[in-house]
């Protein structure tokens, strides 16, 4: 049975982005796939961001907030570990 995949609250969701991004920045690779749509999404969503609308960024692409496959992974193999 497949299980649902739980909404991420605002505020999580920014601190694993910030956490992604990260990450990614200090990857050697300088054309990872993730590393890439991290610097996009945050190079086009940053002054939206800046200015206190974050919903422009991929992390809000979907209605649940389910939009960054990097964050949906993280955010999904720390909660369903917790369980």
């Amino acid at each position: 049975m497949k299980q649902e995949k739980r909404l991420i609250p605002q505020k999580i969701a920014l601190e694993l982005c910030e956490e992604v991004r990260i990450k990614n920045q200090k990857q050697n690779w300088p054309f990872g796939i993730g590393k890439m749509q991290c610097h996009f999404c945050w190079y086009f969503g940053r002054k939206a961001y800046n200015a206190g609308n974050p919903e422009k960024l991929c992390a809000f692409g979907a209605d649940n907030n389910r939009g960054c496959w990097q964050i949906n992974k993280l955010f999904d193999t720390r909660m369903y570990s917790q369980s």
